[in-house]
């Protein structure tokens, strides 16, 4: 295979290069340079057989400046659900917009005690409901407490939650 410098290669396909640490704590510890910001999985595939490069997944803290990485293999996107934000979130796909009032509202109506309690929880569902109808079945719409949080795609590269950034990328072993 013959050699490379990991900065042209990104330039030239139009990716980002992010700095990588052993350190499980984002201190520098054996610093390397690797490839991210591929739109999908099988673009990632293609660079990393094209120059030998592992494909794996990388993570950090908010205020650190690098990315830890293991020797993990990564083997598909990231499938983010409701699981992975907690206990409290829901998650709606674009066909939960049909059975939203029988499933979302009616079952919670006996629990409002005022007007303005009533006002508030038709406001939020309405929200809701409104997001759920403009995604598309390759997205989702995440819900906490029945509020509106945000809406994601299903298959991703790259994620973030609780201070935490994942993202997919290519590295050279």
């Amino acid at each position: 295979m013959e050699e490379f410098n990991i900065h042209e290669v990104a330039e030239e396909n139009n990716l980002d290069v992010i700095s990588t640490t052993t350190g499980k704590n984002g201190y520098p510890q054996s610093v390397k340079y690797a490839i991210t910001g591929f739109p999908n999985f099988s673009e990632a595939e293609k660079l990393a057989e094209k120059y030998g490069l592992r494909i794996t997944t990388f993570w950090k803290k908010a205020g650190w400046q690098l990315y830890v990485r293991d020797r993990n293999t990564t083997f598909e996107p990231m499938r983010i659900s409701a699981e992975n934000y907690g206990d409290d979130y829901m998650a709606f796909d674009s066909s939960s917009a049909e059975s939203f009032y029988e499933d979302e509202v009616k079952p919670l109506l006996d629990d409002i005690n005022s007007l303005e309690d009533l006002e508030k929880f038709v406001s939020a569902r309405k929200e809701l409901l409104d997001e759920i109808k403009s995604i598309d079945e390759t997205q989702l719409v995440i819900a906490c407490h029945g509020h509106y949080y945000e809406t994601i795609d299903k298959e991703t590269m790259e994620w973030s939650f609780d201070s935490n950034t994942y993202v997919i990328g290519v590295i050279k072993d």
